[in-house]
């Protein structure tokens, strides 16, 4: 029956564990007509409790070519895929502070998605986020925190380091709560050498943007304010 597209096998494995839980499905399709060779799906989703508040999660798909699903899937939804998006993290917690460290990649199945238009690998990235009160002054502070290096064969590529630290310190004056804060937004990129003339003369506009709208929202909280300050 020579030209006639046969549906892949389909094989689909899911566990539970005290310690982890997961899926994957494998689609296998041997000697297609179309192609003249074997091609296949998998698709994996897999969290792993490390600790009682650390955990990692896998979650991820791979196609053997970009036409696998324009020519056998079913699905409008699947039909319409441009790329497949990869991706591990583990993930820690406390009653204080959230971290994210993990690695993002894709596969591109649309070849006519503009070079601008397709996603970056992010190899690899942290995310941190911590607020704590000091138990006597009455003194929250905190760090934001966000470091990642991202790739494209077409884009611009590079690494890319934000922090954000903050204070603040909550006064009761007769039943009259104020709470002043400071916070700090410093970003900077390491980027490749034909992107960096972009990126200098994009951050400085950022910088000034970033200044004043840290300044409206201090006197939209506390309302009259003298501030003391020269840029």
């Amino acid at each position: 029956m020579d030209g006639q597209t046969w549906s892949p096998l389909t094989n689909s494995l899911r566990f539970l564990t005290s310690k982890q839980t997961g899926e994957i499905n494998l689609d296998i399709l041997p000697n297609d007509d179309i192609t003249g060779s074997t091609r296949n799906y998998i698709g994996i989703n897999q969290n792993i409790n490390l600790l009682s508040n650390w955990r990692v999660t896998i979650d991820g798909e791979y196609v053997s070519d970009s036409e696998y699903f324009e020519d056998l899937a079913t699905r409008i939804n699947s039909t319409s895929r441009t790329h497949l998006f990869r991706t591990i993290h583990m993930q820690g917690f406390s009653e204080n502070w959230f971290m994210d460290i993990g690695m993002d990649n894709f596969q591109i199945l649309d070849q006519s998605i503009s070079p601008d238009d397709k996603p970056h690998r992010i190899l690899p990235y942290v995310d941190f986020s911590g607020q704590w009160m000091g138990e006597k002054s009455n003194l929250s502070y905190g760090l934001d925190l966000n470091l990642a290096h991202f790739d494209s064969n077409v884009n611009v590529a590079g690494t890319r380091f934000h922090m954000m630290p903050n204070l603040s310190k909550t006064f009761n004056l007769n039943g009259l709560q104020v709470k002043p804060e400071i916070k700090f937004d410093i970003t900077s990129y390491n980027l490749d050498e034909s992107a960096m003339m972009l990126w200098r003369k994009t951050d400085l506009i950022e910088q000034s943007q970033s200044i004043a709208l840290i300044y409206r929202r201090y006197l939209k909280r506390i309302g009259k304010v003298k501030v003391i300050y020269k840029h």
